[in-house]
């Protein structure tokens, strides 16, 4: 039987203080970091719980995450042949698919966590995830 790989990918909610340690130290993260940070102005390693509650930051942050462990698991010849992903994690999906560069996805989950920031501050209500 011929083995197939899929790469699922997360959405907002997913995030949490500390999901960078683990792969900090690598040269893949530390050029999406590198990016992230040209791009947003934010340390990435600044992150605190309240950050990473700011539409803004997480989306970007997400996205920056699922690049990296993307690029390691390919580098390790771990390729999907199959990618989904849900809410945010449709972006990561289809930069792991290569439909576009990191640079670009980063560029519209900035924009996107921005606007969906500001339609938040116009509404009272809230979200909640049931776990």
């Amino acid at each position: 039987m011929n083995k197939k790989t899929a790469f699922l990918f997360p959405g907002q909610g997913s995030q949490y203080a500390g999901m960078f340690d683990l792969v900090k130290d690598t040269s893949v993260a530390k050029d999406y970091i590198a990016q992230f940070e040209d791009r947003l102005h934010y340390r990435f390693d600044s992150f605190k719980e309240e950050a990473l509650q700011q539409t803004w930051v997480t989306q970007p942050a997400l996205f920056t995450m699922s690049a990296i462990y993307t690029t390691l698991l390919k580098e390790e010849g771990i390729c999907p042949q199959f990618v989904a992903g849900h809410s945010l994690g449709e972006f990561s999906a289809l930069l792991a698919a290569q439909f576009f560069s990191f640079q670009d996805g980063l560029a519209t989950v900035c924009l996107r966590g921005k606007l969906m920031q500001e339609a938040s501050s116009h509404s009272e209500g809230k979200m909640a995830a049931i776990i």
